[in-house]
């Protein structure tokens, strides 16, 4: 995230933490960052729970007009927080692609002993918001 983010100078970084995928954690994190911080306007979550919990205490501490939220994964809760705008998006991964590249990298260990030449495959994501809600499973699909 950081190297995507080196291209835009007025990008700073304020808090980089993580909440072990628990969600109670995470709301007790972000509760405790945007009132150290209020400078903070986005957060940008790389695990399910984050998305849904930053959405909570944002609603929660009247925050929803200073803070963008991006979450990670296309679960039915982050989809309907999508819906309700309280998460602007989210990157949904290719798990259909994970599973298939996994698969065939195991087959080809098992019937010739090949491993793989490199360890950094791409599997597929989509950002997805409101305006592309409806079709991103197609796109993602022909990924």
């Amino acid at each position: 995230y950081l190297q995507a983010f080196a291209d835009y100078p007025d990008f700073e970084m304020v808090v980089n933490d993580d909440c072990n995928s628990d969600m109670v954690i995470a709301m007790q994190k972000y509760e405790s960052i945007f009132k150290e911080h209020p400078e903070i306007n986005t957060v940008i979550g790389v695990c399910g729970e984050a998305g849904p919990a930053a959405a909570r205490v944002v609603e929660n501490m009247g925050l929803a007009d200073s803070i963008t939220i991006i979450a990670i994964d296309d679960i039915d809760e982050i989809k309907d927080l999508i819906e309700q705008e309280k998460i602007w998006g989210t990157m949904a991964q290719n798990f259909y692609q994970m599973g298939y590249k996994s698969a065939q990298i195991l087959v080809e260990n098992l019937r010739s002993g090949k491993t793989p030449d490199n360890y950094s495959y791409y599997t597929g994501s989509i950002f997805v918001d409101n305006s592309n809600m409806d079709t991103y499973m197609n796109d993602l699909k022909a990924d």
